[in-house]
């Protein structure tokens, strides 16, 4: 645990699984972030579970995070990209608000995308799939995030299986056409 962000060990009970959980609240300044960086890969390196890393990272990602005041610089992009390269973090999937946090200065408000939610490559390979609904603003000036199970299983077509032997069926043909 630090001042920006908290890790511990959730017992997933209905899947018999275990796995990390960071919940960040980051600094507002670039140079103060440079900790949570540090102690984001710090645990990377000795994490072999399932990780999750949620929260508000006071950081954009992407050129197009944000909508209105001062355009992105790539100064500005390159501590937190490099930390999600050097943590092997990949973006849950998600939906809902583009935008998880703005200013409310009205006709000229800021959108920007610094409310994350990312995973790592034993959460892809060990964990059911999941999607982050960030909701519409409400009494915060950021989305609420919702993390949810995909029921894949009603989302799949079944697979054609073709067997060989059918072909010697002396109907084959005639059913065929």
């Amino acid at each position: 645990m630090t001042k920006e962000v908290i890790t511990f060990n959730v017992a997933y009970i209905p899947g018999h699984k275990c796995f990390l959980l960071s919940m960040v609240y980051a600094y507002n300044s670039r140079a103060e972030r440079k900790s949570l960086w540090s102690y984001l890969a710090n645990i990377s390196r000795g994490c072999h579970l399932p990780w999750l890393v949620v929260g508000d990272f006071n950081s954009v990602l992407r050129i197009d995070d944000r909508i209105g005041g001062n355009p992105i610089t790539v100064g500005e992009i390159m501590d937190f990209h490099e930390c999600v390269e050097e943590c092997e973090l990949i973006e849950l999937p998600q939906q809902g608000s583009r935008y998880t946090w703005n200013d409310r200065h009205g006709q000229e408000r800021i959108d920007s995308k610094i409310d994350w939610v990312f995973v790592n490559r034993s959460w892809l390979d060990n964990m059911p799939s999941y999607i982050a609904n960030f909701l519409p603003e409400g009494i915060s000036d950021h989305s609420p995030v919702s993390i949810s199970l995909l029921n894949l299983k009603n989302n799949r077509q079944k697979a054609f299986k073709y067997c060989n032997t059918w072909s010697q069926h002396p109907q084959f043909l005639v059913k065929v056409e």
